[in-house]
């Protein structure tokens, strides 16, 4: 017992081992941000609000909202990406970061099968030298065109 939790901890921590610090999160969600009505005028779920500085943010949250984010986000190292849009209350959105050289980021959206309208926003936090890349994993149902 005691050398598989010695192996474990060999296993779990190798930049402790190296002496090297743990690698930040290239990207990451921001929960519990309410952006303003605005942000579904200019963003979609394919092509997000980018925002790289302190008055581009003002202009899609609202004080108390800019407040919290900025205390989450350096926008010196990071970048901000608001997806908003209405549609399905089952709508999803989802990431995948690609294991390659530079770092790219693939958004994945995934549309719900119910037809209530409901607003969706996801706010991200992305470091700078990621690279990113829209995908819907499928349109959503359009109606049958008339014969």
């Amino acid at each position: 017992m005691m050398k598989l939790a010695l192996l474990l901890i060999g296993v779990l921590t190798p930049s402790i081992l190296d002496g090297q610090p743990p690698a930040p999160a290239q990207v990451r969600l921001i929960k519990d941000l309410k952006p303003k009505e605005i942000v579904y005028r200019d963003g979609s779920r394919t092509k997000p609000v980018v925002i790289t500085n302190k008055k581009a943010a003002g202009k899609y949250f609202a004080k108390e909202e800019l407040a919290k984010l900025l205390k989450t986000v350096d926008l010196k190292e990071q970048v901000v990406f608001i997806f908003a849009w209405r549609g399905s209350g089952q709508d999803r959105m989802d990431y995948t970061i690609m294991k390659s050289l530079p770092i790219q980021v693939e958004f994945e959206y995934q549309p719900g099968r119910t037809r209530d309208l409901r607003p969706h926003t996801k706010v991200y936090a992305i470091n700078h030298q990621v690279k990113w890349k829209g995908k819907p994993v499928r349109e959503a149902a359009k109606p049958p065109e008339p014969k």
